[in-house]
């Protein structure tokens, strides 16, 4: 796949507004999804997977913390 997958998660997302919102950064094209760089939170979470798995057609989200 292309990068078309990882502008449409980031449209169905929000967009612009998501981006203002969270303050998240440094998008990544995955071929079949997007990773991101999340502003502080509770969590802790600095990092955000959303993977498109087309056999059932819906998105996995993974939250983590990766140190650098």
């Amino acid at each position: 796949m292309d990068n078309q997958v990882a502008k449409i998660i980031l449209q169905q997302i929000g967009g612009r507004r998501f981006v203002a919102m969270t303050g998240s950064h440094d998008f990544i094209n995955l071929g079949n999804g997007l990773r991101m760089s999340l502003s502080r939170n509770k969590t802790s979470a600095n990092r955000l997977e959303i993977i498109y798995d087309e056999g059932a057609d819906l998105y996995d989200l993974r939250f983590y913390r990766q140190s650098m």
